[in-house]
Formats: structure tokens, sequence, C-alpha cells
């Protein structure tokens, strides 16, 4: 009878149809489609948190950024400060002693004119002659501008002597004619006269 009476019992757990699958039986399917709902919930929450941490990585390195950039230009900022307190020493003391900067960072496409020079000094722009050593800092033909092709570390030096034989009154406008002429040069070093 024990015998009968297990064949005749319903099984706790459904045994699945072997036509239909698992899923297939009546029982299961409410099972199944819970299932199928929770598994697809859970693939949408993955794909959302994925954005999230996504937008998240991309503040966080745009924070990074911005502040390499801001380091860099305080870099350049105080390597310009550093340029003109150079100069402004050189023209202090025209012994023609070569005067030498650590190494000065400035950017691609920055411009140093004479004319920059005038104002700190109290000297004419022709007073100054500008030299660079080549390839990604270069002169004008004139010498009075220095461009930078490329940002780049360059020593600067800066000698200034006095000329006894200035006459500023007859030609102004040369650089014989100032009483304090000043070289500087971004790259190549100078001699000490």
């Amino acid at each position: 009878m024990l015998r009968e009476e297990r064949a005749q019992a319903k099984h706790f757990f459904p045994r699945p149809n072997k036509s239909k699958g698992f899923c297939g039986h009546r029982k299961t399917r409410k099972f199944c489609n819970d299932a199928l709902l929770v598994e697809q919930r859970a693939q949408a929450e993955a794909v959302f948190r994925l954005m999230i941490d996504s937008v998240v990585g991309l503040a966080i390195l745009l924070v990074i950024l911005s502040a390499l950039n801001y380091f860099q230009n305080q870099v350049v900022i105080q390597s310009k400060a550093d340029l003109f307190s150079l100069v402004k020493n050189a023209v202090n003391t025209p012994t023609g002693i070569v005067l030498k900067s650590g190494e000065l960072t400035f950017s691609n496409g920055f411009v140093v004119d004479s004319v920059d020079f005038e104002s700190g000094t109290n000297l004419s722009e022709n007073c100054f002659e500008l030299r660079a050593r080549g390839g990604f800092v270069n002169a004008s033909s004139d010498n009075k501008k220095i461009s930078f092709n490329q940002s780049l570390k360059v020593i600067v030096y800066a000698k200034c002597i006095n000329n006894p034989s200035c006459n500023p009154y007859i030609n102004p406008d040369s650089f014989g004619s100032c009483c304090t002429q000043c070289v500087i040069s971004f790259g190549s070093p100078l001699e000490s006269d």
C-alpha cells in the first residue's frame, strides 16, 4: 500500500514535462515568468549602474585634467615673472656679466617682444636685442621678437653693458644709440665681457 500511495501522491516539486521543459509545466509558469522579470530588472539595473559609473568616471577625469591645466598655467605665469625679473636685474647691473635663469617653461604660441621690457626697465625697446637658439624658439629678423612653436623649458641668459659712446639724440631708434644695451638669449649661452 505504501507504494501505491507514493505513486498516487503529488510531488512537491512538479516534474518537468520533457517536451515543454521546466517552464512549460502549468504549475511552474508563474514562477518562470517572475524569474524572467527579475532577471530583466537586474540586467536593466546593471546597465543603469554602468551608465552612472561612467558619468562619475568622466567627471573625475575632467577634474583631474582641469587641475593639471591650472598648474601648468601657474608654471608659465611664474616663468614669465622670472623672465622679467632676470631682465630687470641685468638692466640694474650693466657690467657685462651674464645672468642666467633656471629652466623657464613657456607655452606654444608665447611671444616675447622687446616692447614688453620697456615699461619695467625704463629703457627703449631699441636697447634690447633678443636671440634664440632656433628649432622651436625663433627670433624675428630684427631681433625684437621671440616666438615659441612648442611648449618647452628653456634657460634664458641676459647681459647688459654701458655704452660710453651713446648718443640717443642723433639716432634714437638704433641699438647703438642706447646708453645701456641688453642682449637676452633664449637657450644659447652668452659670453661675459
